[in-house]
């Protein structure tokens, strides 16, 4: 959603209240009338370090590689091996967001960090938004892997802020699209890149990756390794009751930065250099580079 207004209400009722709604289906899953995204500009993104830590970026939901380009050069520079993959249904076709399974998500940070692996000796989940929501549901099966160091998440999407999300499995045959949710950055000049609209199919997908993520966490909290959660204090797409849950379910053991200069999209936004320099502390506390 461009600009910064309804972000609250992202997935209804503005949908049916909007005259102008059935034009604008028609408009978008004719494939008038938006973006045509750039394929290279999302490419995955590898940094061979020369340390033993490796850091996996996970974007967000109809985002890409791209929202994290400027991070991940950041912590490369440091010397890590970086990797940010592009989920499946990304940086494609709306429609094949529409249709892809969230386990598809899933199954490509496990094929991630199983790639890294045999290289290093720590590894690090750093997610946006649902990215951090899969950074989280990672880091619940990965606890007791020895090479799992720990986890970053940077406003993660664990509730949504309308509940007519939750029945956006039988919405998606009324409302297949409704307008984006993308560049909430207070940074002026910043564009990330996403799709130009919100497939209704994905936000069942992304509503069952929540669920299981939530289970996940009650389930196996306190999670033992390191969990570290980037809050902006402003933030227009998902709600302070993701927090709110997380630091139910992790306590005191949650540790906890609040962004006061950046919207939801903070890996583009102006407290980008704080985020790098605490992972980069957080990271040199445990993990010394190699001779």
């Amino acid at each position: 959603m461009c600009g910064h207004h309804s972000y609250a209400v992202v997935f209804l009722p503005d949908w049916i209240a909007a005259a102008s709604i059935s034009s604008y289906i028609s408009t978008v899953t004719s494939g008038k009338g938006h973006r045509v995204i750039n394929h290279a500009e999302h490419a995955p993104i590898n940094v061979v370090g020369k340390t033993n830590t490796a850091l996996i970026l996970i974007h967000g939901f109809t985002s890409g590689p791209a929202s994290m380009r400027e991070f991940a050069a950041e912590l490369a520079a440091a010397g890590h091996h970086v990797h940010v993959p592009l989920l499946p249904g990304h940086a494609t076709t709306i429609a094949d967001l529409a249709s892809t399974p969230y386990t598809a998500w899933q199954h490509a940070i496990k094929a991630a960090i199983s790639a890294v692996a045999p290289s290093v000796e720590s590894i690090w989940l750093v997610g946006q938004s649902m990215g951090g929501t899969l950074a989280l549901d990672a880091a619940c099966e990965l606890d007791s892997d020895p090479r799992y160091a720990g986890t970053f998440v940077i406003n993660p999407a664990l509730s949504f802020a309308n509940p007519a999300a939750h029945v956006a499995g039988i919405l998606r045959y009324l409302v297949p699209v409704s307008r984006p949710i993308s560049n909430d950055i207070n940074r002026p000049g910043q564009d990330e890149l996403a799709y130009s609209a919100t497939p209704t199919g994905g936000v069942y997908e992304l509503d069952k990756l929540i669920n299981a993520t939530r289970a996940k966490l009650l389930r196996n909290a306190p999670i033992l390794k390191p969990v570290h959660l980037f809050r902006s204090t402003v933030d227009h797409v998902v709600p302070e009751s993701s927090a709110h849950f997380l630091r139910r379910c992790l306590g005191t053991h949650l540790e906890q930065t609040a962004l006061t200069r950046s919207f939801h999209v903070a890996t583009m936004d102006y407290d980008l250099p704080l985020m790098t320099s605490t992972i980069l502390k957080k990271i040199g506390n445990r993990v010394g580079k190699q001779a």
